[in-house]
């Protein structure tokens, strides 16, 4: 048994994975912003919780004391939320990666998993392959601008504190009955209404006047569902991670070998989700309808996965099938131990 820190214990990633490493055996510390409603997740379960501000680096300091390792989930994601201004987003991310950095050098814990994302990619640019690691990081968001400066920030503090880092960059993680959520139209409408004027974005359409307005007048209803297909035929692709196995490549860089220090991973499912694969799906499940819209551009991106699986031993066993029939037994009243993603 081991004692392990998890920054952001009360998150959607992090609750899960709290949950898992206690069942592992491990003896766990979470660290949870002070009046925190969603520190009801964690009742009944027996970590101690040292409520801190990711900016606050004494109580980081003591949170981090006695572990023999650290995992990095807490992050604000929505730079534009009320309250929070642009400088203290980034202080929050930025500043508080840091003092997690430099509280686990300081107290000599043996690894620190930080959880990136693959916002540190420009995964708004359609690809005609999946990404890899080594892809360039040119993040279109101050979110992904945040991690990829903490994932430089961990290769710096390695070279002169000697910190042993694994980075894991999740894409999209979702936890229970979200994933019966994202497949409509008024998504398609949103997606297009905020980078259709963008030259850098996929969705990219010069000359088309409001080309979202083609998809309102194909489907009345935005919570309706739909598969988007370009003029090629194509239909969106994303590739989305199951909470679970988010959890899963987080205690896989638990145990890897010192070879996996100083790299990062993608982590996603198994496979990418196919809009014209998941919505007919979701619709016989849940006898909706569904409707094909033809749109301007289709936005695919995916994750190669070969380096996760050969060095961390990472296999995602969550297809977004298997995750829409959980999350209906999950509607249903039945416990699969997923914390969702707000109580």
């Amino acid at each position: 048994m081991s004692r392990i820190l998890v920054t952001g214990a009360t998150g959607r990633l992090g609750a899960n994975l709290v949950k898992r490493l206690l069942a592992d055996g491990h003896e766990v510390v979470g660290t949870a912003l002070p009046n925190d409603p969603q520190q009801k997740k964690l009742a009944g379960l027996d970590l101690r919780v040292i409520n801190a501000d990711l900016r606050d680096a004494s109580a980081l300091r003591c949170a981090v004391r006695g572990c023999d390792a650290v995992i990095h989930t807490a992050a604000l994601m929505n730079d534009a939320a009320p309250g929070v201004s642009r400088a203290d987003f980034m202080a929050i991310n930025v500043l508080g990666t840091f003092n997690v950095f430099d509280a686990a050098a300081a107290e000599g814990v043996e690894r620190v998993v930080y959880v990136s994302s693959t916002a540190a990619y420009d995964v708004y640019v359609a690809k005609p392959q999946p990404l890899v690691e080594d892809a360039p990081l040119t993040p279109a968001s101050l979110y992904g601008l945040s991690k990829v400066v903490n994932e430089r920030m961990a290769q710096v503090m390695e070279f002169f504190a000697g910190l042993k880092v694994i980075t894991l960059r999740p894409n999209y993680i979702i936890a229970g009955e979200e994933v019966l959520g994202p497949w409509t139209a008024g998504v398609v409408v949103g997606c297009y209404r905020q980078y259709c004027s963008d030259p850098r974005m996929a969705l990219y359409t010069p000359g088309a006047d409001e080309p979202w307005r083609g998809v309102e007048e194909q489907v009345k209803d935005p919570g309706d569902l739909v598969v988007p297909r370009d003029p090629t035929g194509l239909s969106w692709r994303w590739h989305v991670c199951d909470v679970r196995d988010c959890v899963e490549a987080c205690v896989c860089a638990l145990k890897a070998g010192p070879q996996c220090f100083g790299k990062a991973y993608n982590v996603a499912g198994p496979e990418p989700a196919d809009w014209d694969v998941v919505v007919p799906y979701l619709a016989e499940k849940t006898r909706r309808q569904w409707y094909e819209v033809q749109i301007p551009k289709a936005w695919r991106f995916w994750f190669d996965l070969t380096r996760a699986r050969s060095e961390l031993g990472f296999e995602p066993r969550y297809d977004v099938r298997t995750m829409i029939d959980d999350a209906l037994r999950l509607r249903a009243g039945e416990d699969l131990g997923i914390m969702p993603g707000t109580l």
